[in-house]
């Protein structure tokens, strides 16, 4: 989720817009859709870190 935010957005995007008439390939993430995949990737890598050290 980190490392690729607006691939894993754009992915989201298109499972949304099956039911629509909108064409997936048209479809484009919003920038805080790729920035809250950016940013909950990073907090569950930390989260997954702390984890494995204190576990």
């Amino acid at each position: 989720m980190a490392l690729l935010p607006y691939r894993l957005a754009r992915f989201e995007e298109r499972l949304d817009s099956l039911g629509s008439k909108r064409s997936w390939s048209e479809v484009e993430p919003s920038d805080w859709k790729v920035l809250f995949n950016r940013v909950g990737g990073a907090a569950l890598a930390l989260f997954g870190f702390a984890w494995f050290l204190l576990g």
